[in-house]
Parts: C-alpha cells; sequence; structure tokens
C-alpha cells in the first residue's frame, strides 16, 4: 500500500500499474540479490537479533505444524531466502502478480472521475492473466492431549504462550470470541499478577485468519515461580472464568 498526497495520486497509480506489469522484466540478478539482503537485514531485526524474537516460529510451528501455511513465520527464514531463485521470483510474479488475482483500493481525497480514467490509463494496457489457483483450505487435525514445546532464549525471565484453537476469521462466532478473549485475559492478568504474584505480566493476542483462528495467552513469570504450579492455576481459573 502506498499514502500519497491526492496530487500525487497518478505518481502512486503508474508506479503500482509499471511493478505489475514490468518487474518479472526489468529484475536483474543484482536487484534480485539486494533486496534479499533487505529481507535478511529484516528477519535479524525484527527476529533473529532479538529479545525472544523466535519465540514465535517455535509457536507456529508447533501450534499448527510445518505443513501448514501457518507453520511458519511469514518472513520466511535465512535458509528460505538464501534457495529462493530469480526464475522462482519471475514465476511467482507471473502467475499471481495479474489483474485477474489483484484489487485495487482508493480511499481518500480525489475526484472519483478522475481517478477512474487514471486507473483505466494505467492498469488497463495490463493483460489480464490467467485465474491465479484458489487457496486451498488446512484444517487443523484434531489435537489428541496437549502439545509442549521447551525453547531455551536469552530472555531475563521465563515465559509461557498457552494458544487455543478457533475458528477461522469470518466465523459468526467471532464477535462473542474477541469479547470473551479480552474478559479472560483481563482476568487472568488480575488474578496471576496482583493476587497470585506468579506472572509479571500478561498480554493476549488473537489470530483471526481466513485459514484458521488462534487465541494466546502471553505470560511472563515473576522470578523463582514455579511453571507447572502456574499452569495449573491457569487451567483451574479459566474453568471458573468460563463455567
Amino acid at each position: 500500500h502506498a499514502t500519497v498526497p491526492s496530487s500525487a495520486l497518478e505518481v502512486a497509480l503508474w508506479s503500482e500499474a509499471e511493478r505489475m506489469a514490468t518487474l518479472s522484466e526489468d529484475l536483474s540478478q543484482l536487484d534480485f540479490e539486494r533486496e534479499r539482503a533487505v529481507v535478511k537485514n529484516e528477519y535479524g531485526q525484527n527476529y533473529g537479533n532479538v529479545e525472544s524474537g523466535l519465540v514465535w516460529a517455535h509457536v507456529r510451528r508447533a501450534f499448527y505444524g510445518a505443513d501448514h501455511p501457518y507453520g511458519h513465520l511469514p518472513i520466511g527464514s535465512p535458509d528460505d531466502l538464501d534457495r529462493a531463485t530469480l526464475k522462482e521470483v519471475r514465476a511467482f510474479h507471473e502467475r499471481y502478480y495479474k489483474p485477474s488475482n489483484a484489487v485495487l483500493t482508493l480511499v481518500g481525497d480525489f475526484d472519483r472521475r478522475n481517478a477512474a480514467a487514471l486507473i483505466a490509463q494505467h492498469f488497463g494496457k495490463i493483460p489480464r492473466g490467467s485465474d491465479a489457483n484458489p487457496v486451498r483450505t488446512h484444517a487443523l487435525a484434531p489435537w489428541k492431549g496437549d502439545r509442549r514445546a521447551t525453547i531455551e532464549a536469552n530472555v531475563p525471565r521465563s515465559r509461557i504462550i498457552v494458544s487455543w484453537p478457533l475458528p477461522p476469521f469470518g466465523a459468526p462466532e467471532y464477535p462473542a470470541i474477541r469479547v470473551i478473549a479480552r474478559k479472560l485475559a483481563h482476568d487472568m492478568e488480575w488474578f496471576l499478577v496482583e493476587q497470585r504474584h506468579l506472572a509479571e505480566r500478561v498480554r493476549w493476542e488473537l489470530d483471526d485468519d481466513l485459514l484458521g483462528g488462534a487465541f494466546h495467552l502471553n505470560m511472563t513469570f515473576r522470578e523463582g515461580a514455579d511453571v507447572e504450579e502456574t499452569l495449573r492455576v491457569l487451567d483451574h481459573t479459566i474453568v471458573e472464568l468460563l463455567p
């Protein structure tokens, strides 16, 4: 996406249309290697060189499974990036980066007729392209018991992340799930931090994704707190809060 002044609307449309129309032709090996280095640097800044940055990679793998689309970080890994080739990038662009697989959305202060004319001018000449393959669903297999993963990380305090599978995005239950998740996290923080003094903080995240959702409770222990005791308290508290 791009945020530009309304006076720069045509420049933005021209730029995106050029990217769609010519990227696979104009991208050189040098350009590809330069951009790969940028992404690897972003990986280091956001994950590899950050305290507990790779924890969520392990959580995703344990929760979804390595074969699920969500079973890895969206950015991939340095090994994934090193294995990628310019030929693969070009093939992906030719297959998916086409008008037949794109939605253009404009929001802001602009004249609708002028915008429509500019869109037709810059995007109208791009071949439609073939239809992309539909997204395959990857339903989570039923769980048998708990899944646990122990991760060694350079962090000052032990941490536990407890995750539960949820319906995919758009499910009719989601409004209620959001309310329950917020209430549960608030009550768990009060109970574990303020009352039992087992945790320093409790945070929650809700993944409302197309192929499956998840609710995560992320707890940082106080020094000396017992992990198994905290898990027992957690289970007991959830049963009390969600009869």
